[in-house]
């Protein structure tokens, strides 16, 4: 079994963040001994060049760390072990921004086609219509469903907004859920992204709601062929926004089973793997790498529909 190359690097990142990390207590630790140390020095008065000989301090024996020069005296000292401070601060946050990114492309790589998961994170489906990278119900028109959406941190909500990107028009009803698990209305009536494309609909937030969650309703039913969305954002009343990091649904045309071997395909009335290599048996007889689009195969009666591109 082939292991995804983003989790070596992902790995390789971490521990190079658990080094520097390290080092960034040793010089930490450094600066505040050399710290309390001049403060003693200070504070009391010299002593004798019989009991301080010239050229001595409390402070000579201290070890250098690899690769940190040593200062003639302590001020200079602290003084560039803060400015390596500050530069390897400047490199841990820039390696934490790239194993966050990594982190990014590995879900959104394993993430099941058209599966609550793609309503997760910041949107990503930037065209409108039938697009793998949104969420999609089991059925079409299939009337009432939901997704609820967590995020990583509580907000006195202003604003949820709801990017849907197939067929929008359909959200009936908007609530925030608290901790205790009560629904708080937030809206309800006739969706105003109804006969658009592909919208980033708004709905303003009553005051005095916090929650870290929220459930969008639709019903399917009210606009012909598949509704997808793509993210959802809570907007709070101080500015910040979030983007839900976790989301379930009613349904979703993606369903995880096992067709044998090593490759897991997902199954409600299509096959809509990410990748479809390593399938075997007569239901991919027809299967050519280089087709695009979908290919679909009878099997017991019925059509499975299989993304190939």
């Amino acid at each position: 079994m082939k292991t995804n190359p983003l989790i070596w690097i992902a790995a390789l990142l971490g521990l190079l963040l658990a080094v520097v990390w390290w080092r960034q207590g040793d010089l930490q630790d450094e600066i505040t001994q050399l710290r309390a140390e001049i403060a003693a020095l200070s504070d009391k008065p010299s002593p004798g060049a019989r009991d301080n000989p010239v050229g001595s301090s409390p402070a000579s024996d201290l070890s250098t760390p690899i690769g940190v020069p040593r200062a003639e005296n302590n001020d200079d000292r602290v003084a560039e072990l803060e400015h390596v401070v500050n530069a390897q601060a400047d490199l841990l946050e820039g390696l934490m921004a790239q194993l966050s990114q990594i982190n990014e492309r590995h879900r959104r790589a394993s993430a099941r086609a058209w599966g609550s998961e793609q309503a997760v994170g910041a949107p990503d489906t930037m065209i409108a219509g039938d697009q793998r990278t949104a969420w999609a119900p089991a059925n079409a028109d299939g009337g009432v469903e939901w997704l609820e959406a967590e995020f990583a941190n509580p907000a006195d909500l202003a604003q949820v907004i709801v990017r849907q990107t197939c067929n929008p028009g359909t959200i009936t009803k908007v609530v925030a859920i608290t901790d205790s698990g009560a629904e708080v209305p937030i809206w309800q009536g006739e969706d105003p992204s109804k006969g658009q494309s592909l919208a980033d609909t708004p709905f303003a937030v009553p005051t005095g709601v916090n929650a870290r969650k929220v459930k969008i309703f639709l019903d399917t039913s009210k606009v012909p062929g598949w509704e997808e969305i793509d993210a959802i954002k809570i907007v709070g009343r101080d500015g910040s926004q979030q983007w839900a990091n976790s989301v379930n649904a009613s349904s979703t045309y993606a369903r995880g089973v096992s067709m044998g071997g090593e490759t897991t395909l997902y199954l409600s009335n299509t096959l809509s793997p990410e990748n479809t290599s390593g399938i075997h048996g007569s239901v991919m007889e027809a299967y050519s790498e280089n087709l695009s689009g979908f290919l679909s195969v009878p099997r017991n009666g019925d059509s499975l529909r299989i993304p190939t591109d």
